[in-house]
């Protein structure tokens, strides 16, 4: 800059005293006046030059500022994504309660979390699930108001009687079934199973043991809905569970089905009639 600078002030003396002068100054000075006229292009070639350069930088700065915050605002974007694509895979996979890994108690699997809707498990193995007369595929809340699986709030004295629960009215999730009085037993064997009555947040019940594998389920104790209008009975203090069988003096007058029945003092196999809505804890197919 300071060549260019230099060159137009010979330019200018070159032009005051032009070449023969007294002065001579563009002898002296070692340039002509075509010099400085291509030196005057040149100079202004290179100031335009450097104009344009400046501007670029300019504008490659504003460029660069801008891939620089939109680059941290895309991996923000991106952490955001990723947080929330994982919060959707973890929350899709909690929504899949069609599965259960289950647990060995005894020689038999168990699902780990009661019947939900039909088809459908608990979310967790302290949740309620919902509540079947024997025989039908129909769920009753577990918890006020009354509600059914079809969302009809008219309580029904439903369940059908029978030689067995039929698969096509199992409520249990696909590869689960109802599990049978027999199987039910099982838990009652005190050589090999333990029962416990504790809380699991906030929820009472039983846990069972396997005294061998130390694998255990829990069954919460949520009481049933009564017969005659659907209410609430034994919340908290006696768990009711249905199995696939009928009671052995079963008959077109005797619509009984049996069940399992545990609570504070212990647990045991019972029968009930079939319009009473208690819970069901599927066992793998």
């Amino acid at each position: 800059m300071a060549a260019v600078i230099l060159q137009k002030r010979q330019c200018k003396l070159a032009r005051e005293y032009p070449a023969g002068s007294s002065v001579g100054a563009a002898g002296t000075l070692g340039v002509s006046r075509g010099q400085c006229g291509e030196n005057s292009k040149r100079a202004r070639l290179l100031s335009a030059n450097d104009l344009i350069r400046n501007i670029n930088l300019f504008y490659l700065n504003i460029i660069f500022y801008v891939m620089f915050k939109v680059r941290l605002n895309l991996r923000k974007m991106v952490a955001i994504a990723i947080c929330l694509a994982g919060f959707s895979v973890s929350n899709v996979l909690a929504q899949d309660n069609t599965k259960d890994q289950g647990v060995i108690i005894n020689g038999v699997k168990w699902a780990t979390r009661n019947v939900d809707k039909p088809g459908i498990f608990a979310v967790k193995p302290e949740s309620s699930g919902m509540f079947y007369q024997w025989n039908s595929k129909i769920g009753w809340s577990a918890t006020d108001p009354l509600k059914d699986s079809n969302g009809e709030t008219s309580w029904k004295r439903a369940g059908i009687i029978g030689p067995s629960w039929n698969k096509g009215s199992d409520p249990s999730p696909s590869g689960w079934r109802i599990p049978t009085l027999d199987e039910i037993k099982t838990l009652l064997d005190t050589n090999k199973v333990s029962n416990e009555w504790l809380t699991v947040n906030g929820v009472t019940g039983s846990r069972f043991t396997d005294k061998v594998t130390g694998k255990s389920i829990f069954l919460p104790a949520v009481g049933y809905r009564s017969i005659s209008d659907g209410e609430l009975r034994r919340v908290g203090l006696t768990g009711f569970y249905w199995s696939s069988n009928p009671s052995d003096t079963w008959s077109q007058s005797h619509w009984y089905g049996s069940h399992f029945v545990f609570g504070d003092g212990g647990a045991s196999t019972s029968t009930e009639h079939v319009g009473y809505a208690h819970n069901v804890r599927s066992v793998a197919e």
